[in-house]
């Protein structure tokens, strides 16, 4: 079985906005953590 994963890195001033804009973009979701957040899709 392949898994392959690809990251990409944002540094953003409004991590909420940009990760929530990126996540409907994406048609993905956001897992948030205090200084992090994921765009998971």
């Amino acid at each position: 079985m392949k898994i392959t994963s690809q990251v990409v890195v944002f540094d953003a001033a409004d991590l909420t906005v940009k990760s929530t804009f990126w996540a409907g973009v994406l048609g993905g979701t956001v897992d948030a953590e205090d200084d992090w957040h994921m765009v998971l899709v």
